[in-house]
């Protein structure tokens, strides 16, 4: 598994399926009790080991995602006339900057 960038969209379900199935194959045992060989807890600790990363890139992805809309809509909010009806109050902190004129260039060299 690797951590960078988002999950593809056909693993968002990975996480609940195969906890779904560990389930299923640790239920037969709830009663009745079961004895582990130290390769079993090794692949038992390895599939968590691989659930918990998966997990925490989901949680990371949704906690981007929501940073990211708050961001947006608090921009969205500051509109023109927002700012602008700030900068016109008088005991404003805000400040217009003078438009500096640049000359153009479009990279052409010509």
């Amino acid at each position: 598994m690797s951590a960078a960038g988002p999950l593809p969209a056909e693993e968002l379900r990975i996480v609940s399926n195969r906890l779904a199935a560990l389930r299923d194959r640790l239920g037969p045992m709830a009663h009745g009790g079961c004895h582990l060989l130290s390769c079993d807890v090794v692949a038992l600790m390895e599939e968590l080991a691989d659930l918990s990363g998966l997990a925490k890139r989901l949680e990371n992805e949704i906690s981007a995602r929501r940073w990211n809309e708050k961001a947006r809509a608090d921009r969205d909010a500051l509109d023109t006339a927002t700012v602008l009806a700030q900068v016109q109050q008088n005991n404003s902190n805000l400040v217009l900057l003078p438009v500096v004129p640049r000359p153009f260039n479009d990279g052409g060299g010509a």
